[in-house]
């Protein structure tokens, strides 16, 4: 027995395929094309790379500018609002100090009204509501219960009774809750225990 090995010859080794090949000319063409392919590939990956880096950038700014402008809008709608409050203090202000120099508690009083009124305008104007509480269902999106009494009349169970604070809604949103106490129906005694 015996084993045949072949030996490649140079030959082969450079044309592993066994291919004819004439003179090298056709691939050394074929080369030159897939560099310069290859090339002008690099050159727009490049080119694409450098424009996704600027997109990506300018992106970037265009986020931190909007971030900006919201700040500047909230500090405008801000201003505006103390602007509104300033003539206020300063009638709160001359209010205590005439008050203060001639007793006259009577003209405090008229003046705190006054005031309020002038605060609710201002609220008016930002779109700033009360919210109606007394008589009204228990809605825990619009009240905060901080006391609960019990009632026999079951009309007023889950019923705002009595209004602590008041609540405010400055369009659809709630800026402050009204705190209430809240009718509760009284509930049978346990009879479990007497048994």
């Amino acid at each position: 027995m015996s084993k045949k090995h072949k030996h490649d010859t140079p030959e082969e080794m450079k044309n592993p395929q066994g291919e004819a090949s004439d003179c090298g000319c056709e691939s050394d063409c074929c080369s030159e094309d897939v560099m310069k392919e290859l090339g002008e590939l690099k050159e727009k990956a490049t080119h694409f790379e450098d424009l996704f880096q600027r997109k990506a950038a300018e992106f970037e700014n265009y986020k931190k500018r909007i971030i900006d402008e919201k700040e500047k809008h909230r500090v405008m709608a801000n201003r505006n609002l103390v602007m509104e409050i300033f003539p206020l203090i300063d009638n709160f202000e001359r209010g205590l100090k005439v008050a203060e120099q001639t007793k006259d508690f009577d003209g405090l009083l008229k003046g705190i009204h006054i005031t309020i009124e002038g605060l609710h305008s201002i609220f008016e104007r930002f779109n700033v509501c009360p919210i109606e509480s007394v008589g009204k269902e228990f809605d825990p999106n619009l009240h905060e219960a901080i006391m609960m009494e019990e009632r026999d009349d079951i009309e007023l169970d889950m019923v705002v009774l009595e209004e602590f604070e008041k609540g405010y809604i400055m369009g659809d949103i709630v800026v402050k809750h009204s705190k209430v106490k809240v009718g509760r129906k009284k509930r049978p005694a346990d009879t479990a225990k007497d048994n």
